[in-house]
């Protein structure tokens, strides 16, 4: 086929940055903004634990830089790198005797403060817009 027009890109490089920066495109539809919790368009870690759903604002990971979630039996780390804006969330095996204050993440296992390796699982995350993921998951409990 033959192209028609060519996509305008910003200096960023993406066609698409003309949707990420507005607050007003939600979606490819152009659903109403009924997100009250958070700007529809922010950008959250979704983890689906069983019957909880949890949603990670990125705003509140990069500040912490990692996130417990305690209610969860392991429990479980949201740990976020600044540098390649990534996350990356583990289930602790043995929740005991971890001092949750201290721990590191090199590649993808946790370290306690000694150097001693974590047995942790590695759980899956998905990154969204909020929009997007409450529209999937309704109950989902947002940690902002």
């Amino acid at each position: 086929g033959k192209l028609l027009k060519k996509p305008s890109r910003s200096r960023h490089g993406s066609p698409y940055d003309d949707y990420f920066s507005s607050p007003d495109k939600i979606g490819i539809f152009g659903r109403k903004n009924t997100f009250t919790k958070l700007p529809a368009k922010s950008e959250v870690f979704g983890l689906r634990l069983d019957d909880h759903q949890y949603a990670i604002s990125v705003d509140r990971l990069s500040k912490d830089g990692m996130v417990w979630i305690t209610k969860e039996t392991p429990p479980v780390l949201v740990w976020y790198d600044k540098q390649t804006e990534t996350a990356l969330a583990f289930a602790l095996k043995q929740a005991k005797d971890v001092d949750t204050k201290h721990i590191t993440v090199k590649g993808a296992a946790l370290y306690d403060s000694d150097g001693k390796r974590v047995d942790a699982k590695e759980l899956p995350l998905n990154s969204a817009f909020w929009f997007a993921w409450a529209s999937f998951f309704p109950n989902t409990e947002l940690i902002n």
